[in-house]
């Protein structure tokens, strides 16, 4: 699977900056899920474990993949 941090679709700017994240969950064998290329993190290179360039096209997801709920992405990108 692959985490993904994307903008919510709030049509107001009167949000909090922090809640302008979500957190989906893409499982890597979906069709539309492409790995491009493995990435170094600080000069390592842990593939095929660690981070990586992804494509993603017409990907189709349920609410079951959204991340602790909308809006939570910062606040799950700095819980690490």
């Amino acid at each position: 699977n692959t985490l993904q941090f994307h903008p919510t679709p709030h049509k107001h700017t009167c949000f909090d900056k922090k809640t302008l994240l979500l957190v989906v969950i893409v499982p890597m064998d979906h069709p539309g899920v492409k790995l491009v290329r493995p990435l170094t993190v600080f000069g390592y290179d842990d593939a095929p474990h660690g981070h990586a360039e992804v494509s993603l096209h017409n990907i189709d997801l349920d609410a079951s993949s959204l991340v602790l709920g909308e809006g939570r992405g910062f606040e799950i990108a700095q819980s690490r």
